[in-house]
């Protein structure tokens, strides 16, 4: 089943790491520790042991199915009559349709999706992990802004008093900035909260605190759009291909079953003694399945290759969609942050330095002040926002495409190559 789907799609250049030009060497390091605490952190979750430990049931599983099916009988026969008999029988029931090689296949495949299955919890992990340092370090960002309208808010509070002391300001004015200073403190205490939530979830993913962490910057999100074949990567994401090992398990079970319609015979070596003459003899005996024949087995396993088709195909969609959203929501997203750092910074710093100076000298009335620093502030906020949903687009992304495993192993390799 094969599904060719050509989506416009984000490509970035840190896949390829000699594509990466003028990246600094302090930025790559700091990426080289992210990378290692993040695939130290996914290797040591509870899910990902989880999965490995289906990884080595699996294997047992194989070693298991690579075992002969019957083994021999041994009995002892003896009479004692008018002629006193005895005897030593073997038995030996014969794999007469090779079910063993096809439990051995059934096995195999299994295993293959074992692996699969632990490749998507590992990617999935990490993504997940990704995008809560991504939340955690906006979030955190975000209280240093509230912060810092604490500040600017305390110092208007002040120069307000002075002036008010002086009769250069009226009642209305000084109420307003003492409020406005309890508004920037409220303010303050709530993204203290969401930074503490925020903190917990890195907590509760990756078994340490958030502050440990490196910080996230963007210099390695670059996200130039080109036309690709979607195939790409959607035949490499590793829950496609589990589903897909499923697909096969349930074809190969399809032949076990067939298999075991097939009687298998039992050989019978009988050799002994009555009085003194010696016995020997053979015989051969083969069930007879005539009231279960064993199709309805089979049914049952073309019925099973039937929902893992449908599963596959779901899977593939599903996983084509999700591809196509998380290209679309990164280069959207990647557009803005650059906007932003190209204007937008640099102009945010120069306003809220002239706000203040015109204040001061009297150019500005309270509430013009307060107006337009809130909407400053307010605009740096989102800033800092939309630097958090870059770097979850970018975790949805590599989840999505499946390069998660290979980003991580790409800005890794300056702190092994130091």
């Amino acid at each position: 089943m094969k599904f060719l789907v050509f989506v416009r799609i984000v490509t970035v250049s840190v896949l390829l790491p000699c594509a990466v030009s003028g990246a600094d060497t302090a930025s790559a390091q700091l990426y080289a520790t992210l990378a290692a605490r993040v695939m130290q952190a996914v290797e040591a979750h509870p899910r990902v042991a989880a999965a490995q430990a289906t990884v080595d049931a699996a294997r047992a599983q194989r070693r298991a199915a690579n075992q002969p099916l019957y083994n021999p009988e041994l009995g002892l026969e003896f009479e004692h009559a008018e002629n006193d008999t005895t005897a030593l029988r073997l038995n030996q029931t014969l794999d007469w349709g090779n079910k063993r090689i096809a439990n051995r296949r059934v096995a195999a495949l299994h295993v293959r999706t074992a692996h699969a299955e632990l490749a998507q919890v590992r990617q999935t992990i990490g993504a997940r992990l990704l995008g809560r340092l991504a939340s955690y370090q906006a979030t955190r960002d975000i209280e240093r802004n509230a912060r810092r309208r604490v500040a600017l808010m305390r110092q208007f509070a002040a120069l307000a008093e002075q002036r008010s002391r002086a009769g250069d300001l009226g009642q209305v004015e000084l109420n307003l900035a003492r409020l406005a200073l309890v508004e920037a403190r409220l303010q303050l205490s709530q993204t203290a909260i969401r930074r503490v939530s925020a903190t917990q979830a890195v907590a509760a993913m990756a078994g340490a605190e958030s502050g440990t962490w490196p910080p996230l910057e963007s210099t390695r999100i670059a996200a130039p759009h080109g036309d690709l074949l979607a195939g790409r990567y959607l035949n490499r994401l590793p829950q496609v291909r589990a589903q897909r090992m499923r697909m096969a398990a349930a074809r190969a079970l399809i032949d076990v079953r067939d298999r075991h319609t097939r009687p298998d015979p039992t050989l019978s070596l009988r050799g002994g003694q009555e009085d003194s003459s010696l016995l020997a003899g053979v015989s051969l005996s083969v069930p007879l399945y005539l009231r279960n024949d064993f199709h309805a087995e089979v049914e049952v396993a073309n019925a099973g290759l039937i929902r893992a088709q449908r599963l596959a195909y779901h899977t593939h969609r599903l996983a084509r969609a999700r591809l196509t959203a998380a290209a679309s929501r990164l280069k959207l997203t990647t557009q803005a942050w650059r906007a932003w750092r190209e204007t937008g910074s640099q102009s945010l710093r120069a306003q809220l330095s002239l706000l203040q100076q015109l204040w001061q000298v009297g150019e500005l009335n309270g509430a013009e002040y307060l107006v337009q620093t809130r909407q400053a502030l307010a605009t740096r906020a989102r800033a800092m926002e939309l630097k958090g949903q870059l770097w979850r687009a970018w975790a949805q992304w590599l989840a999505a495409s499946g390069e998660i495993g290979r980003w991580l192993r790409a800005v890794q390799r300056p702190s092994a190559a130091g």
